[in-house]
């Protein structure tokens, strides 16, 4: 698996958020997952209907499955919310993990996050959930968990990294 670099949105919109979207994508970002847990559904569809045409196939959509189907996006991704994956759906599914026992029950999906490998920047006291040793036995017993990171577990070979963007005006 090719190393890669994945962003998610922020809950709540930023007045240029289709524009920041845009940049990561146009700077190399692999791919940008849409998490916005206060939005509904139609508000959703309107969201997706201001991103610019021809990126579709780079998003990742977090709680309305049946919004990525209808709108061609690129991939689903899993939570306790939102557990399905669309009737006949072709594109990428990830998952959210807080546990290495949902790490190794998620082998068929494309790629997982799993949360906490750091203390979080985003959630204010979101601390690691595991130790380097934990992380060590993980990707020795998983083929498919592998990463390059920067910081204290430079040793262990990842495919990928999540970038908790922090998109806010400053």
């Amino acid at each position: 698996m090719a190393f890669k670099l994945i962003a998610i949105t922020p809950e709540l919109t930023l007045p240029d958020e289709t524009w920041r979207i845009t940049h990561l994508l146009d700077a190399g970002f692999d791919a940008v997952h849409l998490r916005k847990p206060h939005c509904g559904e139609e508000e959703m569809r309107g969201y997706v209907d201001a991103l610019p045409a021809g990126i579709a196939d780079r998003l990742a959509m977090h709680y309305f499955p049946d919004v990525a189907a209808e709108k061609g996006i690129g991939g689903v991704h899993l939570n306790k919310r939102s557990p399905r994956v669309p009737e006949g759906w072709k594109g990428a599914v990830s998952r959210s993990c807080h546990s290495l026992e949902e790490v190794a029950e998620s082998r068929e999906l494309d790629y997982v996050f799993l949360s906490s490998v750091f203390d979080s920047i985003s959630k204010q006291g979101y601390a690691s959930h595991f130790s380097e040793e934990q992380l060590r036995e993980l990707a020795e017993r998983c083929t498919f968990f592998h990463t390059r990171v920067v910081g204290k577990f430079c040793p262990l070979d990842y495919d990928g990294i999540l970038a908790v963007y922090r998109m806010a005006n400053k």
